[in-house]
């Protein structure tokens, strides 16, 4: 039973959701919700949900047929090759597409910070198996300390929100023996400083 709830967790915060859950936070709890005209709003909803997860949930066929992995999880570390370097190139292009559009900087620099963790995630994890749960929730947690640093809203709520959700993904993670503690401690960091420096230096 308990292990069906831990694969429930995984499964909700899946790191797939990361991107547009912090890009929904930005236009929903800081100074961009009033920046952006609600057709802004859907352009970039539109974007980042197409690239960010349309786009590498539409190769898992690809992935499926050749063999690469065995399920959507990615429980094994040589299943995880392709599929996060295949994800980092559509992570740049929406980067890119959204700086060309002259998107704000904090939102595009958020996408530039997700590529870059997913960029390091994928040499990682040509070593080594970094959790991406840790990657995503590091990212989210990065994010909500620099929107309140930069008093671009008011995210203390959401950033206790997610401090206790990110305790329950990853312990679930532990809990089907997924990762180690290391693992996820350096996922966790790995998302956590890209996300912080690219945005600090962007």
């Amino acid at each position: 039973m308990l292990k069906h709830i831990a694969r429930a967790i995984s499964l909700v915060f899946h790191p797939f959701w990361m991107p547009i859950a912090g890009i929904f936070i930005l236009l929903t709890h800081s100074r961009l919700a009033a920046i952006l005209p609600a057709e802004g709003h859907q352009a970039v909803y539109i974007i980042v949900i197409s690239s960010t997860i349309g786009l590498p949930l539409l190769m898992f066929p690809i992935y499926w047929f050749r063999k690469s992995i065995k399920t959507l999880e990615m429980s094994e570390r040589q299943e995880r090759y392709i599929p996060l370097f295949i994800m980092s190139v559509f992570y740049f292009f929406s980067f890119y597409t959204l700086r060309n559009l002259n998107a704000p900087s904090f939102l595009s620099g958020f996408i530039l910070g997700a590529f870059v963790s997913v960029a390091v995630a994928a040499i990682v994890n040509v070593w080594w198996k970094i959790s991406l749960h840790g990657i995503g929730f590091g990212g989210i947690l990065a994010l909500l300390t620099l929107m309140a640093f930069f008093q671009q809203g008011n995210p203390e709520g959401l950033f206790f929100q997610a401090l206790i959700y990110s305790g329950v993904a990853l312990s679930a993670r532990m809990y089907l023996n997924q990762h180690t503690l290391w693992q996820i401690v350096a996922g966790f960091s790995c998302g956590f400083f890209s996300i912080f420096f690219t945005l600090l230096i962007y």
